[in-house]
């Protein structure tokens, strides 16, 4: 037995080791829902709705009662609201396939509806939002807009 390592050490480095990949591990996932959170709040503020706190308030006097707020219902299903400029949510017309078949250059996210099942279907409804957002930093689009997104994408077929 004279000739067997000691453990002390070799434990105190996996112990360091397992804590600093755990923080890490955490602070990742922190980070990644947090962000998932702010950009979910901004959706909401981009197709009109209001952001809804996720916290629920704690009552420390129960004889006093706090407002009850009331949020809009979520929409379940896109509906066509609007057929003329500026393009916003809820836009549906030719104008609108142009924007989408501009931000699949970049190859958004913009589902598999229409024809091609390439999500260029001219309802612009959450997808191209946030893809319009997210790449043109804009979510309403006037005609000259649309015109110019026409010119660059006649000039990427050449």
């Amino acid at each position: 037995m004279p000739n067997m390592p000691k453990k002390g050490k070799n434990n105190t480095t996996g112990i360091i080791i397992g804590v600093t990949v755990l923080v890490a591990v955490g602070g990742a996932a922190y980070w990644y829902f947090n962000r998932k959170k702010k950009e979910e709040d901004q959706l909401e503020l981009v197709i009109g709705g209001a952001p809804v706190s996720r916290n629920t308030p704690r009552r420390t006097n129960p004889n006093i009662s706090t407002p009850t707020i009331t949020t809009p219902p979520r929409r379940t299903r896109f509906r066509c609201t609007n057929s003329g400029y500026p393009l916003a949510y809820g836009t549906c017309n030719e104008g609108v396939k142009v924007l989408q078949r501009y931000l699949k250059i970049y190859n958004e996210d913009l589902g598999a509806t229409g024809p091609g099942k390439d999500g260029v279907d001219g309802m612009f409804g959450s997808k191209t939002a946030r893809a319009a957002k997210k790449r043109l930093n804009k979510v309403s689009f006037t005609q000259k807009d649309i015109e110019g997104m026409k010119s660059s994408l006649k000039m990427m077929k050449r």
